[in-house]
């Protein structure tokens, strides 16, 4: 049970570092065209807001966009790494 606990503990930090990293990510590639924070009113009117695309769609979905996105969205060429810490900073966004 104690290893389960000490497991948790070491985990969140990796798990703030990780959104913290898709939070940097979504400001400098995703923000022109959407809202990528909640304080952040809109990015443009064609694209959904991370929020709502949080609460929208699960991390299977969502990764498989990001992995290969249809046009209009540009693709970045995302690494898995790099998906995952978008995924990790956008469950911070659902409600």
């Amino acid at each position: 049970m104690w290893r389960l606990v000490l497991m948790a503990a070491l985990a969140a930090p990796a798990l703030a570092d990780e959104a913290a990293e898709g939070r940097a990510l979504a400001e400098r590639w995703c923000a022109a065209c959407h809202a990528t924070g909640p304080a952040q009113a809109s990015g443009g009117d064609a694209a959904p807001a991370f929020a709502t695309l949080a609460a929208s769609r699960d991390d299977a979905a969502l990764a498989a966009w990001m992995a290969a996105p249809h046009p209009p969205m540009p693709d970045p060429g995302l690494s898995r790494d790099q998906i995952a810490a978008l995924l990790a900073y956008m469950k911070t966004l659902r409600n």
